[in-house]
């Protein structure tokens, strides 16, 4: 099983170690180490977010959740200095334009937890993407009639006569 998950560096190590026990020990130790980089990584990369990297709101919250659990496996120090408020304080930065209301709506409610507010988020997410998807269905009704008129016109001349009035 440990076998299917070890990267190609690890997996040439195997033979040795005398006991799987042993081999273990290694790989907790190789791991469990902090690293300086390594945090002021995943500390640079929750300061910076970027939503647009993201689907949606709920993948853009993992991945926050993501850097910072890496954050406090590699320097301990570090292991609460962002809560679930100041992960959302960050996302909610990185929002685009259209949440703005949302966000402002929300900042106003001091007792909702963060998960409510999160679930207000997707919803305004939802009513984004539902107006786009109309919008596009919308635009390509429009762009059907315009081929289907401009097909009419154009085979009810001969090919000879340009009717510059009609589009």
């Amino acid at each position: 099983m440990m076998m299917k998950r070890l990267n190609e560096d690890d997996e040439a190590l195997i033979d040795e170690y005398v006991t799987t026990k042993s081999f273990w020990e290694y790989l907790k130790k190789k791991y469990s180490k902090s690293s300086p980089f390594t945090a002021n990584e995943n500390l640079t990369v929750i300061q910076t977010f970027d939503f647009s990297q993201y689907d949606t709101v709920t993948q853009a919250c993992d991945k926050l959740k993501q850097f910072r659990r890496k954050l406090g496996a590699a320097n301990p120090d570090m292991k609460n200095a962002y809560t679930d408020q100041a992960l959302f304080l960050v996302l909610t930065r990185s929002l685009p334009q259209e949440f703005v209301s949302t966000i402002d709506g929300i900042d106003v409610q001091v007792s909702m937890t963060v998960d409510e507010k999160l679930q207000h988020l997707e919803a305004k997410e939802l009513r984004i993407k539902s107006t786009n998807e109309a919008a596009h269905a919308s635009l390509r009704t429009h762009i059907k009639r315009r081929a289907s008129h401009y097909r009419e016109n154009s085979s009810s001349s001969n090919g000879n006569e340009i009717n510059p009035g009609k589009c």
